[in-house]
């Protein structure tokens, strides 16, 4: 299983990496921030996250868990040193998968990511996509049919082999993956700027080429790096 390890202290950083060896588990990468786990996501999906609660950055291990279950479902085991309510009903509220309490031993850690991947996933309701005309697809429901305009969707997220769709006050969750709803759906009103986000370009409210971010009516969408080119050329940018 390979497994993504999100801890500041080398020393501790260390010594999880050993026993993560000795279960039998990949480390596929340490990081120390929030901003780091954030490019390794970009082009990287680990079956587990071992997730510190204090961490360089942006965000504390906590809120950046709360950012990645938004798109991924991905399970995240917390490890902290603190033991009290607040950090625990924290993480409780985003909902982690387990949480440790440092020091803890090989059985102990082992013990974690076996409750983790045996937990099961949350099913998305069987939705599909169906008459995807140049203007709008329908979204099948139980039998029943949802026509969805393609000016009212904000943006499609990935989520493994299916697919969010979000309008304003609305997300459908449907049986389809992104890199397929991409290749049906037209370029003229969507474009993609990540590999987990497709983004409909007439809800842009701001471009922010600096942090790679764009602004989806208070929605912060990330620019991946392999996408920034594509997305300046798409949007006819002329930066100087």
């Amino acid at each position: 299983m390979k497994i993504l390890l999100v801890e500041d202290e080398e020393l501790y950083a260390n010594q999880v990496e050993i026993l993560v060896d000795r279960i039998g588990h990949q480390l596929i990468g340490v990081c120390d921030s929030s901003d780091k786990v954030i490019n390794v996501l970009d082009h990287d999906e680990p079956d587990l996250i071992l997730m510190d609660v204090h961490i360089n950055g942006e965000y504390d291990g906590i809120e950046l868990a709360s950012l990645i279950n938004k798109d991924q479902e991905i399970p995240i085991i917390f490890i902290t040193s603190l033991r009290d309510d607040l950090t625990f009903k924290r993480a409780q509220r985003v909902g982690a998968t387990n949480f440790i309490v440092k020091p803890f031993d090989q059985l102990q850690l082992e013990r974690a990511i076996d409750l983790a991947v045996k937990k099961p996933k949350s099913e998305p309701k069987d939705n599909d996509i169906s008459n995807i005309g140049s203007d709008h697809f329908y979204i099948k429901q139980s039998g029943t049919l949802t026509k969805v305009g393609f000016d009212e969707i904000y943006y499609l997220s990935a989520d493994g082999h299916y697919c969010n769709v979000h309008k304003a006050n609305k997300k459908f969750i449907v049986r389809i993956s992104l890199v397929q709803l991409a290749d049906k759906i037209p370029k003229n009103f969507f474009l993609q700027t990540h590999r987990s986000y497709i983004i409909n370009k007439k809800k842009i409210k701001k471009l922010n080429l600096k942090e790679n971010t764009i602004d989806l009516n208070g929605q912060m969408i990330p620019i991946s790096k392999l996408n920034r080119a594509e997305v300046i050329k798409s949007l006819g940018l002329v930066l100087e």
